[in-house]
């Protein structure tokens, strides 16, 4: 999921609501929620996806091939 909206519009504000489960907010126990904070890494060009992902994830390489492939985006074709 993500949230695409204009600058001061709430979108860091709403995540953080849903993630210490403010008022009106239930989580399943079986949820799995993560994030990446605004800006706290910078990709860079020289890199591959794939080898920034391994690093700044705590996912194994598996895990990360597997999320790209159910976003339909060819793990292979980010090398």
């Amino acid at each position: 999921m993500g949230f695409e909206r204009k600058n001061a519009t709430g979108k860091t504000t709403l995540l953080r609501h849903i993630l210490q489960q403010g008022k009106g907010i239930t989580i399943s126990p079986k949820a799995v929620i993560g994030y990446y904070q605004q800006m706290a890494n910078q990709f860079h060009e020289s890199r591959t996806v794939p080898s920034y992902m391994n690093v700044q994830s705590d996912y194994n390489e598996s895990k990360i091939r597997s999320v790209l492939h159910s976003s339909d985006i060819d793990y292979k074709t980010l090398m």
